[in-house]
């Protein structure tokens, strides 16, 4: 069923026909048992099944960025699953619509979105590669990078953390309703950082800002103190 819908997803965005979908998605199949090494022999059917499904979910990773997406797919990739409040995926309506059309989201609530954890898995797993040099006489070079990284997810959140006071209870909602989503990022966060995969470019200081926020809504907000102050001691260590 998930890769059904991410098909139909993919084919109602780009306006491709079915049978134009099922043709390039055969060749891409069959492109990638030849990589894995199985060539033309006989190929188990639950291979070829394994193996649709992977390069059905690479296409709808590849078709988001072409349409300019890959920041709001990075936001909800490295958050929890469930429940993802509209300003952590940049507040950008249409984009967001964009990709619920793409079934790589889906509508929740008034404010709020979910993304299959497979979905979430293949954008956080899904390279891009980039072509550099051919000028001047210089030979080309490909490059790869990670699609989506926890620096939009990052950002996203310390946006709507940056409106939270603990005096003013009428902020409360918005930052109680972060902190799944922080835990899930921490989680990412602290892999990418053993693997040594976190960007070049990430922010740690306003990663430490986050984790600094979140320590403030378990305190005053959730009036989780234990939580609150492990969260302190990460902050105090990060800076």
């Amino acid at each position: 069923p998930l890769m059904i819908a991410t098909a139909i997803g993919q084919i109602a965005s780009t306006g491709v026909s079915l049978r134009q979908y099922y043709t390039h998605l055969k060749q891409q199949v069959a492109i990638a048992l030849e990589t894995s090494g199985y060539g033309n022999g006989n190929v188990q059917t639950s291979v070829k099944r394994e193996t649709a499904m992977s390069v059905c979910l690479e296409l709808a990773m590849d078709n988001a960025h072409a349409q300019g997406l890959a920041d709001i797919l990075s936001a909800a990739a490295f958050v929890s699953a469930e429940n993802i409040p509209f300003k952590l995926l940049g507040g950008d309506t249409e984009s967001v619509e964009k990709l619920c059309m793409m079934n790589l989201l889906l509508r929740t609530g008034k404010e709020t979105y979910s993304m299959h954890r497979v979905h979430q898995r293949t954008a956080r797993d899904a390279i891009i590669t980039s072509v550099t040099g051919g000028v001047d006489g210089a030979s080309e070079e490909e490059l790869e990078d990670f699609l989506c990284t926890p620096e939009q997810a990052t950002l996203a959140m310390r946006a709507v953390l940056a409106n939270f006071q603990a005096e003013s209870c009428s902020t409360w909602r918005d930052a109680r309703g972060c902190i799944p989503h922080m835990e899930a990022l921490r989680v990412h966060h602290d892999i990418l950082h053993r693997k040594n995969q976190l960007p070049a470019n990430f922010n740690h200081g306003f990663y430490a800002e986050i984790i600094d926020s979140s320590a403030s809504v378990l305190h005053w907000a959730m009036k989780d103190r234990d939580a609150a102050f492990a969260m302190f001691k990460e902050s105090l260590r990060l800076q």
